[in-house]
């Protein structure tokens, strides 16, 4: 694994370098493999991301038709409302490029029940990157891009939360929280493990310890931070404005 930590004085200057990491991932699978597999957050520094890709320049580099859209969690909530993950990328970025309709995996959140829906989620996964005796252990997305909170969480991993000790699985229920408590669905920690390439975005000085912590790799005291425990195959990279959103 390589470690890259880069720091930026505005959210537009972190909001192009993301784009830009986004853009050469995204070309080099294609030519490499056929297709991009992209793992898109949700909060709301992603929305710098999607703002930049939408527009030109990157608009016009990407390869969306060669693109494939997955999500690192989500809250099991109807794919319209204001608080999915998936309703976010739709409105910020996949509504606004010529992508086939297709080539979007959301999470299946109409199961109301959180287990199941995790189980549904992970066998269309396991589908889509090939079953039977040549199904691999884990899939082996090509760009994860993941968000980090102040408390160190990433996805839906939360410190302390059993899902972080999952070893097998794919996909995993999260028990209710928030206000109101509302469960989550998340991608496991080994999925984020086999990545390709794996991008964390943070903005905002309540990220400034995590992030110092976190990003040098050799931090004790980050052992604590779920985020820390991301560690592809590939490339590991960090991009961190101190400037609010």
């Amino acid at each position: 694994m390589t470690r890259t930590l880069r720091r930026f004085e505005t959210a537009s200057a972190l909001a192009s370098a993301a784009a830009a990491l986004f853009s050469e991932a995204a070309c080099e699978a294609v030519e490499a493999r056929g297709r991009f597999c992209v793992v898109l957050p949700g909060g709301r520094t992603p929305t710098l991301l999607f703002a930049a890709l939408r527009e030109a320049p990157w608009a016009g580099k990407v390869p969306w038709h060669d693109s494939h859209f997955f999500w690192s969690d989500e809250r099991c909530l109807p794919a319209d409302h204001p608080d999915s993950n998936y309703g976010l990328a739709r409105r910020e970025l996949l509504t606004r490029v010529s992508i086939p309709a297709g080539h979007v995996h959301r999470a299946p959140t109409e199961i109301s029940a959180a287990n199941q829906a995790a189980a549904a989620w992970e066998h269309a996964l396991r589908e889509f990157f090939g079953a039977g005796a040549h199904a691999p252990l884990f899939p082996e997305f090509d760009l994860v891009v993941l968000g980090i909170g102040a408390d160190g969480h990433t996805a839906s991993l939360f410190p302390g939360d059993p899902a972080l000790e999952i070893s097998e699985r794919w996909v995993a229920a999260v028990a209710p929280s928030g206000t109101p408590p509302v469960a989550r669905l998340t991608l496991t920690l080994p999925v984020f493990n086999h990545a390709r390439r794996v991008m964390f975005l943070g903005a905002g000085p309540d990220k400034r310890q995590v992030m110092d912590a976190i990003a040098t790799g050799n931090n004790p005291a980050a052992a604590r931070f779920p985020a820390a425990r991301v560690s592809p195959r590939g490339q590991l990279i960090w991009l961190y404005t101190e400037a609010p959103l």
